[in-house]
């Protein structure tokens, strides 16, 4: 614990200043996201948009936690033991909702109907089947990449090798989003075209 740690207070005040920095710098991008939602929510005009940008704030937000609670163990602060079930808990809420996020919002395969309660998968595709399969497997299977460390076949690997592995993953996980992602996009401006075309008649 930090409380029987001796060290002087101009050295205390250093590793508090470190820890901000580090929280600052790992949790920028997540932090400029949840004030863009925060935005999006206050001006949303229906219930369904402002439950859709609630969720997507939700998502970033449950980012912050294992942050702060992994810096906060690696500098001794707290116990390990003590507090690494809050930031496993966390990122397992975290990626949950991310893959929701991806099937559903992001990518479009699956949609949800309020009024009928119906869920449905989309009928307008462009790649086959079987990379659908392969796409949603993978990104399922790499949302938790974070959790490699726990795996004893990955238990003889240093912590630089661990980092480099995760961050390769994650490089290809987002290289296999965006074929996905661009395609809805392509299919939502081909169908608002659509409908445009379908008023201005």
């Amino acid at each position: 614990m930090i409380t029987t740690m001796r060290i002087s207070p101009v050295m205390f005040l250093i590793l508090c200043v470190f820890i901000y920095v580090c929280v600052c710098v790992c949790t920028a991008y997540c932090s400029i996201r949840v004030r863009q939602c925060s935005i999006q929510l206050y001006y949303a005009s229906d219930t369904h948009s402002r439950m859709c940008i609630a969720t997507n704030m939700f998502k970033y937000a449950t980012s912050f936690p294992p942050i702060w609670i992994t810096a906060a163990v690696t500098l001794g602060f707290y116990s390990s033991n003590d507090t690494i079930h809050w930031a496993i808990s966390f990122a397992v809420i975290n990626s949950l909702i991310s893959l929701a996020w991806d099937l559903v919002m992001d990518w479009g395969l699956i949609s949800f109907s309020p009024a009928t309660g119906r869920i449905s998968l989309r009928s307008r595709t462009y790649y086959p089947i079987w990379f659908y399969v392969l796409a949603v497997a993978g990104n399922m299977v790499l949302r938790f990449a974070w959790a490699i460390n726990r795996l004893s076949y990955f238990g003889n690997m240093s912590p630089s090798q661990l980092i480099l592995l995760t961050e390769a993953l994650e490089v290809f996980r987002r290289f296999v989003w965006n074929f996905i992602r661009i395609e809805w996009e392509v299919i939502n401006t081909k169908n608002k075209a659509a409908e445009v075309l379908a008023d201005t008649l």
